[in-house]
């Protein structure tokens, strides 16, 4: 019975952390900014992202992940000769 009590304790405090943090932006504000998107679109204004300095780098391979991709297409190959294999035994019999 204290478990049940004291988790639902937890609980409840959970939810009222994340519902005192999840305060809604003020409606003037976010129309604001709609007005704003909106005039520039009409303007043909180039937009950028609000979050500058990220970059997508480019994926380097290092050892695992070759070893993962070789391994990979070793046994892709494996079962599609065996499917193969298989088929064509079948097929065999069949006719």
């Amino acid at each position: 019975m204290k478990r049940f009590i004291i988790d639902g304790v937890l609980v409840f405090i959970l939810v009222l952390i994340g519902s005192s943090m999840m305060q809604p932006q003020p409606v003037s504000l976010l129309e604001e900014k709609i007005d704003s998107f909106e005039q520039d679109v009409v303007n043909h204004k180039i937009l950028f992202p609000a979050v500058e300095g990220i970059e997508v780098k480019e994926i380097q391979m290092n050892k695992a992940s070759k070893l993962a991709k070789t391994s990979s297409e070793f046994i892709e190959k494996g079962v599609r000769v065996t499917v193969e294999t298989v088929a064509s035994i079948f097929m065999a019999i069949v006719e």
